[in-house]
C-alpha cells in the first residue's frame, strides 16, 4: 500500500524539490521512497512505499519492466497476482527472471505481455496506478472496480499532475490553487465531493474501472480538453441467476467468500480485521478466524452514548470465535483531538461524521498489524441499508392515499420541532429520528422514484440559501441515465449507491483514515467474483419483509448463534449533533463567529449564524449542513486558502 505523485511539462521543477513533494505522502508509504525522472521530457514520477508483499528494495517503486519500455508507480494490492505470474510464463517467448515476489512486478510485466486492457480485465484488486510507456510516450492511468484506491489527475496550466493525494499540491509551490465552488454544494449535500470534481478547479478524480491515455506530445498541444477515460468494467446488470435454490446460492456465495478472505489475507506482515458487530463484519471475522489455527486480531470502537455503542455486541462475537480482541471507547475528547487532524487526513474536505471513530480504530489496529480487513461495501452489495426497505414501503403507502393529501402529509412534519421529533425517533429506538423522519416525510412530496431515494440521500435542503453563488446541478442525479436498468427500486437505489456513496463516501472514508496510520486495509466483500455473482442473486434473498442481507446472514448462522446475528446493529457513527451543542461548541463557534468566515465569499454568513442558533436550541437538528460547513472551514484555514 503506497502513494505516488507526478508531473509532467513542468519547467521549473528539480529532482530535489520534487523529493520533498514526494515526502509529504510518507504517510502512506512510510518504508521507503523513490523516483524516476526524464529529464529532457520534464517527466516526474514519485513513489512512497509501505511494504506488505515482499518487504525488500526488490519491490520498490517506481519500477520499470524487465524489456525497459515501461515504468509504473502503482498502489494497491493484486489478489490473484501470482496466478496472473502463471499465466505470464506460460505466455512469454523469452524465459521470465523474476526479480522479485511483488505484484508490483506481476502488474508491469502482464501490461508489457498482455497490453493495459487485457491486464484490467484479468487482475482482481484493489488499486490505482500510472504507467510510462516509452516507446509511445504515453502515460497512462487506471483505477480499480469500485474505488478503493485514489488516483487525482488534472493540468494546472501547461503542467500535467497526477497524485493519490492533493496533500503534495500543500508543498507544490508552483502555483495557486482555485476552490471549485461547485464542490461545496456537494459537501453540503452529502458529506462528500464526487469523482467527477476535487475541491480545486482543473482537478478531478479519475472514475473506478475506468483508465485513460494521454500522449506527452498531445497534452503539449491540446492540454487534457480532448481526452475522455474509458471504462473497462461495469457492473453486472443481469439480476437472476438460472438456479435459483437458496442452499446453492448460499453455498456458492460462501465458497467465494471464503476463497476472497483467503487471497485478501496473503501478505508479509500482521493482518487483523475490524469487527464492527453488524453482520458483514461479522461473517469476514468468522471466515477469516475459521482459517487460523491462533486467535486473529479483531478491532472495535465504542461510544459511551448507550444508543451509538455497539462495542458490547462485538465482544460476545469476539468471545464466542475466540479472536483476540481490542477495544477502545470513543468520546468527545477524542474527537476535540482528531478535529485539528482532519485537513490532514482528507487532503479535501469530507464531512461523514463517522471519519473520527474510523481514524481512531485506525490507530489502534497498527499498532499490532499492518493490514485490517473490513466489512464495507456489504450493504451496498446485498441490500443492508434500512433505506431499501423504507422506501419501497412508504411508496405503497403513498400509492393507496389520494394525491390532494400528499402535500398535507409533507407539511404535517413542519407542524413539530425537531426536538420532538428526535424524542419520538427514541421511543421508537430510532437515533437522530428528525434527519431520518424529515426524509420520509419528502417522499410525499418528490415526483418520482429517483428523486425520492436522492432525497433520502441528501443532508440538508438549506444549500441554495447558505451558498452565496450555486449554480450547480446535481451531478450525482444526473449520473442516473438510464433509470431502467434495474428491474425495481431495491435494484435502482442499491445501483445508485454502488455508483457513489460506496466509492465517494465509504471508501474515501477507510482509504484515508487508515493510510493516515499507514495501515492498509482491504475489502473481501468487494471481491469481484462476489460482486458479479451477488448481481445475480434474486432480490428476495437480500431483502425479505423482515431482514436485510437475507442470503448474508443465512451464512453466518453457521459460526454464530442466532441470538446474535438477530440483534439490530445501529450504524458506526459519533453524536456529532449532540457534541456540536455541548463540547464541541466552542470550536464551533470559534469558527463561525471568525473574522474570516465573516467575510466568507461561499456562505451567507448571517443565514449560517441562523441555523447554528436553531441547532443549539434544539428547535432544529441542523448537524450535518453545519457540520459540513464547520469541516470546509477548517479545510481553508489549514491550507491557507
Amino acid at each position: 500500500m503506497c502513494g505516488f505523485v507526478g508531473f509532467f511539462n513542468d519547467h521549473n521543477l528539480s529532482i530535489e524539490s520534487f523529493k520533498k513533494t514526494i515526502n509529504t505522502l510518507e504517510h502512506r508509504g512510510p518504508d521507503d521512497s523513490g523516483n524516476w525522472a526524464d529529464l529532457d521530457k520534464k517527466l516526474f514520477l514519485g513513489h512512497r512505499r509501505l511494504s506488505v508483499l515482499d518487504t525488500s528494495k526488490s519491490g520498490s517503486q517506481p519500477m520499470q519492466s524487465s524489456n525497459k519500455r515501461y515504468v509504473i508507480v502503482y498502489n494497491g494490492e493484486i489478489y490473484n497476482h501470482l496466478e496472473i505470474r502463471e499465466q505470464i510464463e506460460k505466455k512469454s517467448k523469452d524465459p521470465i527472471i523474476w526479480k522479485s515476489t511483488s505484484d508490483t512486478e506481476t502488474l508491469i510485466e502482464s501490461i508489457s505481455l498482455f497490453g493495459i486492457e487485457t491486464t484490467l480485465d484479468k487482475i482482481n484488486g484493489m488499486f490505482s496506478f500510472v504507467i510510462y510507456d516509452k516507446k509511445e510516450n504515453n502515460l497512462i492511468f487506471a483505477r480499480d472496480r469500485f474505488g478503493e484506491k485514489p488516483l487525482y489527475y488534472g493540468q494546472i496550466g501547461q503542467v500535467l499532475f497526477f497524485s493519490s493525494d492533493l496533500v503534495v499540491l500543500k508543498e507544490y509551490k508552483n502555483i495557486d490553487m482555485e476552490v471549485d465552488e461547485k464542490s461545496i454544494y456537494y459537501l453540503l449535500q452529502y458529506n462528500y465531493i464526487p469523482q467527477q470534481l476535487s475541491i480545486f478547479k482543473n482537478i478531478k478524480k479519475l472514475p473506478p474501472s475506468s483508465f485513460l491515455t494521454v500522449n506527452l506530445n498531445d497534452f503539449k498541444n491540446n492540454g487534457l480538453d480532448s481526452i475522455r477515460n474509458k471504462k473497462y468494467w461495469s457492473l453486472p446488470k443481469n439480476y437472476s441467476h438460472e438456479i435459483e435454490n437458496y442452499n446453492h446460492l448460499d453455498e456458492r456465495l460462501e465458497k467465494l467468500l471464503t476463497k476472497s478472505v483467503k487471497l485478501q489475507t496473503i501478505s508479509d506482515v500482521p493482518v487483523g480485521a475490524f469487527l464492527s458487530g453488524g453482520i458483514d463484519s461479522s461473517l469476514i471475522v468468522s471466515i477469516l478466524q475459521s482459517q487460523s489455527r491462533m486467535p486473529i486480531n479483531t478491532f472495535t470502537i465504542g461510544f459511551h452514548e448507550k444508543e451509538f455503542n455497539e462495542a458490547k455486541k462485538a465482544g460476545e462475537i469476539s468471545k464466542f470465535l475466540n479472536t483476540n480482541h481490542n477495544e477502545v471507547y470513543f468520546s468527545s475528547k477524542d474527537a476535540q483531538d482528531l478535529i485539528p487532524d482532519l485537513p490532514k487526513v482528507f487532503s479535501e474536505p469530507f464531512a461523514d461524521p463517522s471519519m473520527l471513530p474510523t481514524i481512531l480504530i485506525s490507530k489502534i489496529a497498527r499498532k499490532s498489524v499492518t493490514v485490517a480487513l473490513s466489512g464495507d461495501g456489504g450493504d451496498e452489495i446485498f441490500g443492508g441499508y434500512n433505506r431499501y426497505k423504507m422506501l419501497p414501503t412508504i411508496r405503497k403507502i403513498k400509492s393507496v392515499i389520494p394525491s390532494i393529501i400528499h402535500n398535507p402529509i409533507f407539511n404535517f412534519y413542519n407542524l413539530f420541532s425537531d426536538n420532538v421529533w428526535d424524542s419520538f425517533g427514541k421511543s421508537l429506538n430510532i437515533d437522530q429520528g428528525s434527519d431520518k423522519l424529515r426524509k420520509v416525510f419528502n417522499i410525499f412530496n418528490s415526483k418520482d422514484d429517483v428523486l425520492s431515494y436522492i432525497n433520502i440521500l441528501q443532508n440538508t435542503n438549506l444549500s441554495d440559501s447558505i451558498l452565496i453563488n450555486n449554480t450547480s446541478k446535481d451531478l450525482i442525479e444526473e449520473n442516473i441515465i438510464n433509470r431502467s436498468a434495474t428491474k425495481s427500486i431495491e435494484n435502482l437505489m442499491m445501483y445508485i449507491d454502488q455508483n457513489n456513496y460506496l466509492p465517494d463516501d465509504i471508501l474515501v472514508k477507510l482509504d484515508r483514515s487508515a493510510m493516515m496510520s499507514s495501515l492498509e486495509t482491504r475489502v473481501p466483500f468487494l471481491d469481484r467474483n462476489v460482486v458479479e455473482f451477488a448481481a445475480g442473486i434474486p432480490m428476495r434473498l437480500k431483502i425479505d419483509k423482515k431482514n436485510n442481507k437475507v442470503i448474508l446472514r443465512k451464512i453466518l448462522s453457521k459460526y454464530l448463534p442466532k441470538n446474535i446475528i438477530d440483534n439490530q446493529k445501529s450504524g458506526f457513527n459519533a453524536p456529532i449533533d449532540h457534541w456540536l451543542r455541548g463540547p464541541l461548541k466552542e470550536w464551533s463557534e470559534d469558527i463561525i463567529y471568525s473574522k474570516n468566515f465573516k467575510i466568507s465569499p461561499y456562505f451567507d454568513h448571517s443565514k449560517v449564524i441562523s441555523i447554528w442558533k436553531e441547532h443549539i436550541s434544539e428547535r432544529r437538528n441542523l448537524y450535518r449542513p453545519l457540520w459540513s460547513i464547520l469541516i470546509f472551514q477548517s479545510w481553508l484555514e489549514y491550507n491557507n486558502i
